[in-house]
């Protein structure tokens, strides 16, 4: 079920890394939230509405939201941004951003055959079409009803963070955990937020239609929540994009972040299913996901994740139909861990190299 979230007050999410003391220090603010924070705020949120901590600890909604150990059937699906109507997802990663009359467009990356000298032995390179180096895929966000249109190699219109945020600085200080003290020349600059007009923040999440309202962030600002029918069937598409039958490959992309503990790569085949070919793919740069463990009063393990729009070329499978095969992926989960969290979610469409530049 889908649900929006909305709130007239600036709102600061901090991201990963820690405080140190210093004659300038800034703190990073994240938006939208990570998928870990989200979670636990919405659990945070059920158990302070419907029950109290001491309950909780002891197991007694476990058939509901889980244990401390365990989750239960208090499931976060993705999180997405909405602005007037339309539904954003992270632009996917094998794509080249560029500025063209005030606004930014976007196009697919082509995969074309290497030279056979290349250090990975990969057969096939990701290529630009368009001359110039490309903006970082991060922070840049794609409507629902585009997917089709930029599959089919045309250029299409992708909006920066900026487009649904209005940044505003502010200080804040640094708490000692366990004493509730500030600590010391622990004063620091970060940006809060505000959301801008028409922009929405959108989560799918089963159970959160028990909730009266959501109150988190580092200021503890009440949001408001509320059921989105109007963007159920935009959130379909993501599961019925135009299929090419024709197509020798298959293109996977994460729409959510994975946290991969493992390796990523071997012996030349799909990580998740070895029976797929693995044929080129386009990986962000690592990051650590951490945080604090409310009900147990520790830090979190620090894990390995990997933000949302990593893509993967895979050869199309001759033993089962197309429709199995995309079926069969996109019940993958592609994460090692908290997949309750929304981790690991992907979409898959069919890929073709040879696409005429249009």
């Amino acid at each position: 079920m889908l649900y929006k979230l909305m709130t007239n007050d600036r709102f600061y999410f901090r991201g990963n890394g820690e405080n140190t003391a210093g004659d300038v220090h800034r703190s990073t603010s994240v938006f939208p939230p990570t998928y870990q924070m989200v979670y636990g705020a919405l659990r945070s949120n059920w158990i302070t509405q419907h029950g109290n901590l001491k309950d909780f600890k002891a197991g007694k909604y476990a058939e509901v939201i889980g244990t401390v150990k365990e989750p239960g059937d208090f499931q976060l699906k993705g999180i997405y941004l909405a602005k007037n109507g339309e539904v954003y997802i992270p632009l996917p990663m094998d794509t080249q951003i560029r500025e063209k009359n005030g606004q930014y467009v976007v196009k697919p990356l082509m995969l074309r055959k290497g030279n056979g000298f290349e250090s990975d032995l990969a057969q096939y390179r990701f290529t630009a079409q368009n001359k110039g180096k490309s903006k970082d895929n991060q922070n840049f966000w794609l409507a629902i009803s585009e997917l089709n249109a930029l599959y089919s190699n045309h250029e299409v219109q992708c909006l920066p963070l900026s487009a649904f945020v209005k940044p505003e600085a502010a200080i804040g200080i640094a708490l000692n955990r366990e004493t509730s003290t500030v600590l010391d020349r622990m004063l620091y600059q970060y940006s809060g937020y505000y959301l801008s007009e028409g922009a929405e923040l959108v989560i799918d999440m089963e159970l959160a239609n028990e909730l009266r309202y959501v109150k988190f962030g580092n200021k503890g600002i009440v949001w408001s929540i509320e059921q989105a029918v109007e963007y159920q069937e935009q959130i379909k598409q993501l599961r019925q994009l135009e299929l090419d039958e024709a197509a020798n490959y298959l293109r996977i992309t994460t729409l959510t972040p994975s946290i991969i503990t493992g390796y990523l790569f071997g012996k030349g085949f799909y990580r998740w299913n070895n029976k797929y070919k693995l044929v080129q793919a386009i990986i962000p740069r690592k990051e650590v996901l951490s945080g604090w463990n409310m009900a147990e009063n520790k830090p979190k393990p620090k894990l390995p994740v990997f933000r949302p729009g990593m893509t993967f070329i895979v050869e199309r499978r001759t033993d089962i139909s197309l429709y199995e095969q995309i079926k069969e992926l996109e019940q993958i989960i592609h994460s090692d861990d908290q997949s309750e969290a929304g981790y690991g979610q992907v979409m898959v469409t069919t890929y073709n190299p040879q696409l005429e530049q249009k």
